[in-house]
C-alpha cells in the first residue's frame, strides 16, 4: 500500500518536478532510488525502514515510468510515436501483473527479504542498460 499511495502522488507530479534536468541522468538516479530503497526494505531492521523503502520505491516507479512516456516519444520520432508509447505502456502493464505473482512466488521459495534483494539486483542490471543504451 505504501508502494502505491506515495507511487499515485509522485506520478502526478514528477515531470512537473524534473523540469528540464537531464533525462537520462534522471531515469538512472530512479532506478538507483529503486536498488537503494529494495536494499533498504531487504534489510530493514523494523518496520518503519522497511516502509520507508516500499514508499522510495513507490516513488521511483511512478516517476520512472511517467518519464519513460515521455522520453520515448523523443527518442522514436513522430512516425514511431505511437507504437513506442504502446511497447512502454505494455511493459508497464506487464510488470504490474506479473510483479507481484513474481514476487509471491520468490518469497515462498526463499523469503521475503531475498525477493526485495534479488529485485535490487534486477534493477541494476536496468540501470546500467540505461546507462550503456539512452542517449544524454
Amino acid at each position: 500500500t505504501a508502494t502505491a499511495s506515495v507511487g499515485a502522488v509522485t506520478a502526478m507530479l514528477s515531470n512537473v518536478l524534473i523540469g528540464r534536468l537531464n533525462r537520462k541522468t534522471v531515469l538512472v538516479g530512479l532506478s538507483a532510488l529503486a536498488v537503494g530503497s529494495n536494499l533498504l526494505a531487504a534489510l530493514a531492521p523494523n518496520f518503519w525502514l522497511l516502509l520507508l523503502g516500499r514508499a522510495g520505491l513507490g516513488i521511483a516507479l511512478s516517476a520512472f515510468w511517467a518519464l519513460s512516456v515521455a522520453v520515448v516519444a523523443r527518442l522514436v520520432g513522430a512516425n514511431a510515436t505511437g507504437r513506442g508509447m504502446g511497447i512502454v505502456t505494455l511493459g508497464v502493464s506487464l510488470a504490474t501483473i506479473a510483479a507481484p505473482s513474481a514476487g509471491a512466488l520468490i518469497s515462498d521459495w526463499l523469503g521475503w527479504r531475498s525477493a526485495m534483494a534479488l529485485t535490487a539486483g534486477l534493477a541494476v542490471i536496468a540501470m546500467l542498460l540505461q546507462l550503456l543504451s539512452l542517449p544524454t
